[in-house]
């Protein structure tokens, strides 16, 4: 689903459509999907909430993102010599870092697809 830069991160789930019409999604495949509010003035998403934050706090985006990483031995060997180096220092590493590995497509809150198929 998209909306704008935003993209589901979370599972679509079916609603019975009744309320109005908040915002809408576009699916990729062309139909949408609605946030509605309900006569009571609660918000209904199209997607569980509960499942999108947790997806987005565990990072889940990233094993859908095309930048390079370090692998798990070079990070281990990373934060064992952290404290031996000057803070100075680590903050121009992790500039260098940064610029190598050039930024991710990170997801804005509370939706992406990239890991949905969609």
């Amino acid at each position: 689903m998209r909306l704008d830069d935003w993209h589901v991160f979370a599972t679509l789930v079916s609603s019975d459509g009744h309320g109005r019409t908040v915002a809408e999604f576009t699916l990729p495949g062309g139909g949408t999907a609605s946030i509605l509010e309900r006569v009571d003035g609660r918000l209904e998403p199209p997607f569980d909430l509960e499942e999108a934050y947790r997806n987005y706090v565990s990072e889940a985006w990233t094993a859908h993102s095309v930048t390079r990483r370090l692998s798990t031995r070079q990070l281990s060997a990373y934060y064992r010599a952290k404290s031996l180096v000057p803070r100075r220092a680590q903050l121009w590493a992790r500039r260098q870092l940064i610029r190598r590995q050039s930024r991710p497509a990170f997801p804005q809150w509370p939706v992406d697809e990239a890991s949905t198929g969609w």
